[in-house]
């Protein structure tokens, strides 16, 4: 399945200049099922956008 994409969501310029600063999953819990990308750009689209 194709994502959608946004005008807030990050390039992949930008999304390689913070990728590093995202936490790696704990061992021992649920592995993730999540894009870690995906949550981000999630956040920025409520940030820039609100909920209207």
């Amino acid at each position: 399945m194709k994502n959608q994409t946004y005008p807030t969501d990050l390039t992949n310029r930008q999304w390689n200049c913070i990728k590093d600063l995202i936490p790696p999953a704990k061992t021992g819990g649920c592995p993730r099922t999540v894009d870690p990308r995906q949550v981000i750009n999630a956040i920025f689209s409520v940030v820039v956008g609100g909920i209207q």
